[in-house]
């Protein structure tokens, strides 16, 4: 009966990990899509689109609480 729990118990544990990345990932592409919007909404010129995109997107970071510490 043990090992049963036990395998239910890594099942979840591996299924909880695998949505985590998921949904890291999911963030990571609307964080891209909202700044690509508005990057596109403010006509940005391609020599000033990139460093917009940088700013953008650490600000969405920031916002969202997902910035990586160092």
């Amino acid at each position: 009966m043990y090992p049963l729990l036990s395998l239910a118990f890594s099942g979840a544990i591996v299924l909880g990990t695998a949505s985590g990345v998921f949904a890291q990932e999911a963030s990571k592409q609307s964080e891209e899509q909202v700044c690509h919007t508005r990057a596109d909404e403010l006509k940005m010129a391609a020599d000033l689109r990139d460093a917009y995109m940088r700013e953008c997107l650490a600000g969405e970071r920031l916002r969202r609480g997902g910035a990586e510490r160092k």
